[in-house]
């Protein structure tokens, strides 16, 4: 909910800035094609850039977990799930309501040009189109394919309004108007977008004003003809009227000199503010890592030297070891997968790597001691990808300590540690993190989704990686891997 009136805000920001420059820089310029192309494409990337985020992404190097975090009282934890404020409902009913009701006008606008022409006599003229005359006193407009005019235009002399509007007709002017009204209805709220319809309206009139000239008539008698219409008003957003309101702007507009066509260049304010867009709206994310363990942690382990690993094996390594460890006729080693002992007869080769999570592969006596003589010739330890389901949709939530998320969030505020450097120089925020837990309870895939600094974004990882093991979401009677987003405050009391 936050995240679309955010988006909505974003794009009212663009569109107010792209429209001031146009009118800085462009409305006075006879270029009427060309601006009517500017407006709706900055229309349209008012729309798309919002979703344009360029993402720079750095590393952070975690210390080696050793143990259980020190506890401290400066840094508290909140529940993964808190309900919206109040009062971004209220926003969002105010702004599906405006919406609603833009919508509607334009429905009602269209719906009542549909009942016109179906009412009215229909005339073929030249081309796709037809010419509904109506008995109602109505200024001509023209809407898609059909010209509207009154009984009393259409057995006057029709020739300019006819030209008119079929230049209307020929340019499209009708997608348009429906496509600036749809806009329209998602930025109710910002003057920029009426004034920018408005801007496109005359630009429609202006265009079908040049045709009508380029036809052969007379500029004064064109002229007069305006004027003498000036009293009539259609009256629907979806159509284009031949009186247009903006009549001295039109007037105007015939008279003045044409611009030169390298005003065309003024046009290039988009790509700066293009780029001042996706400036702001670029983010940094963060990759921790933790630091490797030192190879006294490691005396315990011994690693078969064969394999040419160390420790647990990245997916780029598996395609080497995978034809390393199968093509061992002899002193096959013990394959341990998800926590059980494989068949005599499992082949490694028969698993897609994509499924492996890692594999670990170890050689010692303490090896032998803990699983036995099967276990002389080494063991490989291979974990599965967990397919996680959301939290919501688990049947049987998971566990923790006995408890559920409270206690987990307990938790967490006892064993934080407030990063000393952020503590003086007063960092303080909320880290929201996502992670999954496994169908074998452990804590994994730790993100940050939205950060504060490195140093706090660093410590809430750390802490919520050496969590202990959960008890397992339930999904038809089975564990599964869940994965839920998880607030964490720090705040210095």
């Amino acid at each position: 909910m936050m995240e679309f009136l955010v988006y909505q805000a974003k794009a009212a920001v663009l569109l107010a800035l792209f429209y001031m420059f146009y009118r800085l820089l462009l409305s006075k310029e006879t270029l009427h094609r060309f601006n009517r192309i500017v407006l709706l494409a900055t229309a349209a990337l008012s729309f798309v850039l919002p979703f344009c985020v360029i993402t720079i992404r750095k590393v952070v190097m975690l210390p080696a977990q050793t143990g259980d975090a020190g506890i401290t009282s400066e840094a508290v934890a909140e529940l993964a799930e808190t309900a919206s404020p109040w009062w971004q409902t209220v926003l969002f009913v105010i702004f599906i309501a405006g919406a609603l009701i833009s919508l509607g006008f334009t429905l009602m606008s269209i719906l009542r040009v549909r009942q016109i022409v179906r009412r009215g006599e229909k005339i073929a003229y030249s081309g796709k189109g037809q010419i509904v005359v109506t008995e109602e006193k109505t200024a001509p407009f023209s809407w898609m394919k059909y010209i509207v005019l009154s009984r009393e235009d259409y057995e006057s002399d029709h020739e300019h309004i006819l030209t008119h509007e079929r230049a209307h007709i020929a340019l499209g002017h009708s997608f348009d108007l429906i496509f600036v009204d749809l806009v329209t209805a998602m930025q109710w709220f910002n003057p920029a977008i009426w004034m920018l319809k408005s801007d496109l309206r005359a630009l429609h009139e202006y265009e079908a004003d040049d045709a009508v000239l380029r036809s052969g008539a007379n500029i004064k008698e064109y002229q007069y003809l305006l004027i003498k219409k000036a009293v009539g008003k259609s009256g629907y957003s979806v159509a284009n009227s031949f009186n247009h309101s903006t009549l001295k702007n039109r007037i105007t507009m015939m008279s003045n000199k044409k611009s030169s066509r390298l005003s065309a260049w003024k046009a290039l304010y988009v790509f700066p503010l293009v780029g001042i867009s996706l400036a702001a709206s670029a983010e940094t994310k963060f990759d921790y890592r933790y630091e490797e363990q030192s190879a006294a942690q490691w005396d315990s382990v011994k690693v078969v030297s064969s394999f040419n690993v160390k420790g647990s094996i990245n997916l780029e390594d598996l395609p080497k070891i995978v034809v390393e460890v199968s093509d061992l006729e002899e002193n096959k080693p013990l394959y341990i997968v998800d926590g059980k002992v494989a068949a005599a007869d499992f082949n490694l080769k028969s698993i897609d790597p994509e499924t492996i999570e890692s594999i670990d592969i170890l050689k010692d006596k303490t090896t032998v001691e803990k699983y036995g003589e099967a276990a002389k010739n080494g063991v490989i330890i291979i974990k599965f990808k967990d397919e996680a389901i959301p939290f919501q949709l688990a049947n049987a939530k998971p566990g923790f300590n006995g408890g559920d998320v409270n206690e987990f969030s307990k938790w967490v505020a006892q064993n934080m540690q407030y990063p000393e450097e952020a503590f003086k120089k007063n960092v303080t925020g909320r880290v929201t993190v996502s992670f999954t837990v496994g169908s074998d309870g452990v804590v994994k895939d730790v993100k940050v989704l939205r950060g504060v600094d490195p140093l706090l974004d660093a410590e809430a990882v750390r802490v919520v990686s050496s969590s202990p093991k959960w008890t397992p979401a339930i999904q038809d009677g089975k564990p599964v891997a869940i994965t839920f987003t998880f607030p964490v405050i720090f705040a210095k009391r």
